[in-house]
This record gives structure tokens, C-alpha cells and sequence, in this order.
């Protein structure tokens, strides 16, 4: 891999649910500057940042960029197509195109099973109570002075501001964040909620979101029906769909699917279901956790899968049996735990099932 330009770095920024700043939504931090002590800009500019250009610029895959940058050195290496490559074909960095707005936490009200604590307060409590999680339950960081006054310097020039979580639609400081947008007429800027369709928004919201430029939904949902209660679980699939339904009349709506060992070969199926009211999906291959990676699904089944086009190249990779039988392993787990079983969903595990 000698070409690593990626101009998410010039045009983007992000943070984790702890605060910390990060060069984009895929990327690890960089050094230990937080949102409520150092300014956007000031990290933007800071010698991290500018080192990662640098060694992007040169093509050297560097420790520090492997370390930095492991999502997409990953998908690249499958043959899938990274967020680095998206943005590089869509590329203009003469604005800075989004920042997105993950410190307000990760309260949230399902357990993906490839998902994590950090991301998940209801994870969280599961992992708290059945396994050895002893982390915090609720993570979040408050915007304060600094946060807030750097992003007035900045937000003039940006085009979009995108919530992630946890579950934003049901995080209380997402509504108070829009609300001091709104006091500060920033309503030039388009608004993006990536979300689970748990839940809608109220019509005092709808009002508020109404005054900015532009509303964006994208839907969280990686499979049909029971298939897609497994993975999102406690989720009610019929419910989702209600909330896209009820989102599309109102606002530009697109469906995301994070692709695992669970869905990995039943895709065909949920694209096929989605055609009546919804365009192709974004697709997200799970790399981390590893041992969730459809990656490593043995070859014999792979090749007994109908795939989609995106899905063929995942098909060639060697998989690593090891990191396969950990994933079946920490999916029996979670089924004891929750009353579930995997086999339901993929009855072609079976054997690997009983094994672990």
C-alpha cells in the first residue's frame, strides 16, 4: 500500500463518547486533547494531525499510521472500499466539510452485539452484570467554554454537523447542543443523525430542526426481520421500519448496515426488502471486533452464500479459524445471557456452535 493520501484529515474532524478529539470517525485519537480543553482548531493544527499528513503524504505505512488509521488499513486490505477512498473520490478541501458530534455520549437502549460498552450504556450494564466489564456505565462530556467558542470561530465554514452515539435520538444533550445552534444562528448548517429508528423525534423538535438547512437520516439496520432483532437486540424490527417510513416523509433518509458473521451471507435478502421504500445501503464491514469479521467466515460456507457484489471480495480473504470460533464463542455467550440463539439466524454455523 504506497498511496495513503486521505483528505478526511483535511476537511474532517471527530470525537470519541469520552471527548477526546480524533482525526475522523474511523480513526483512534491521536494525542490527549479533549474537547473541553483544547479548541478545534488548535487541534486541527496541532503537530499529531500535522504528523499524520505528513506521514500520509509520503506513503509510509508508519507504525503511527497503522495504529492511527487501522479501520480503513483493513478494509483496504479485504478489498473493500474504506471511508479514506470514499472521501478521496469526493474530496474538496477548501471547506471543512463535517464535524461530528459523538461527546455527547453513549446512551443508548440496544445491545449490538458489535458494538461495545463505550458505545452503549445498555451494553455497558450487561457487560457490568454478566461479564467483566467494571468501566463507566454513562460516558458523555459536556460541552463547556472552550468547546463551545472554538466551534463559533469554526462553524461558519462548516457544512454539516453529524450526531452519532450511543442512541442520539434519545440523548437529552443533543436537543440541548441544537438548541445553542439555534440560539446562535447557525442554521446555514445541514444536521445528520446516524440512529437505530427507536425512537422519533417530537414535534417541538421538528419545529427546531426545521430552521436549518438540511436534515439527514441515516438508519441503522443490517438485516430483515428477526434476523435484524438478534444483532440490534432488544430492537423491534416492524417498529424501525415504522420510524424510516414516518423519516422519509419528511426528511433525506439512507439505510447503514454494519456486515458481520450474521449477516454477512443474507444480505441479498434484506436489499430485496428494502426496494420498495428505500435506496441501496451503505455497507460497513466489522473489522473490530475481529473475531465478528465476516472475514474469517469459513471458506466452505462463504462460497454456499448468494452475495451481494460488495460482499464477493470478503469471500477471497483467508479466514482465521481461531478469531471465527471467539466470535461464535462470545455470541453463545450473549445468547445465555439474553434468551437468544444464533443458530435461529444461521443455521450453518451449527457445528461450530456445539463446538465452542
Amino acid at each position: 500500500m504506497t498511496d495513503f493520501f486521505c483528505s478526511e484529515i483535511y476537511k474532517n474532524l471527530s470525537s470519541n463518547t469520552k471527548g477526546y478529539w480524533k482525526p475522523c470517525c474511523n480513526a483512534k485519537p491521536v494525542n490527549n486533547m479533549r474537547i473541553d480543553d483544547t479548541k478545534f482548531m488548535d487541534f486541527f493544527v496541532s503537530d499529531e494531525m500535522e504528523k499524520l499528513r505528513e506521514q500520509q503524504g509520503k506513503g509510509e505505512l508508519t507504525d503511527f499510521l497503522k495504529h492511527t488509521c487501522a479501520k480503513c488499513i483493513s478494509d483496504e486490505r479485504n478489498g473493500v472500499m474504506s471511508r479514506r477512498q470514499r472521501s478521496n473520490h469526493s474530496s474538496n478541501l477548501t471547506t471543512i466539510d463535517s464535524i461530528k458530534i459523538k461527546h455527547i455520549g453513549n446512551l443508548c437502549n440496544q445491545k449490538c452485539v458489535m458494538c461495545g460498552p463505550k458505545c452503549s450504556s445498555a451494553l455497558a450494564l450487561e457487560e457490568r452484570k454478566h461479564f467483566d466489564y467494571d468501566g463507566e456505565i454513562i460516558i458523555s462530556t459536556k460541552p463547556n467554554d472552550i468547546y463551545l467558542e472554538g466551534l463559533k470561530d469554526v462553524l461558519p465554514r462548516v457544512k454539516m454537523l453529524k450526531f452519532v452515539g450511543g442512541e442520539p435520538l434519545i440523548n437529552p444533550m443533543t436537543f440541548e447542543f441544537i438548541d445553542w445552534l439555534d440560539d446562535n444562528k447557525f442554521h446555514h448548517l445541514q444536521l445528520k443523525f446516524t440512529t437505530n429508528c427507536s425512537k422519533r423525534f417530537t414535534d417541538k423538535q421538528k419545529k427546531k430542526l426545521n430552521r436549518f438547512a438540511r436534515v439527514h437520516i441515516l438508519c441503522s439496520l443490517d438485516a430483515f426481520g428477526d434476523r435484524c432483532e438478534y444483532i440490534r437486540y432488544p430492537m423491534k424490527y416492524e417498529k424501525a421500519i415504522e420510524n424510516v417510513l414516518a423519516f422519509r416523509k419528511e426528511y433525506s433518509v439512507r439505510i447503514t448496515s454494519c456486515v458481520s458473521i450474521v449477516n454477512f451471507g443474507h444480505m441479498k435478502e434484506f436489499i430485496n426488502h428494502l426496494k420498495s421504500f428505500a435506496q441501496y445501503p451503505i455497507f460497513n464491514f466489522v473489522n473490530f471486533p475481529a473475531n465478528l469479521s465476516p472475514a474469517n467466515i469459513p471458506i466452505n460456507i462463504k462460497e454456499s452464500y448468494d452475495l451481494t457484489d460488495e460482499c464477493l471480495s470478503i469471500k477471497k480473504v483467508n479466514p482465521n479459524h481461531e478469531l471465527f470460533l471467539d466470535g461464535i464463542r462470545f455470541l453463545k455467550q450473549r445468547d445465555k445471557v439474553r434468551g437468544n440463539c444464533l443458530i435461529d439466524h444461521c443455521p450453518e454455523f451449527e457445528k461450530y456452535y456445539e463446538l465452542v
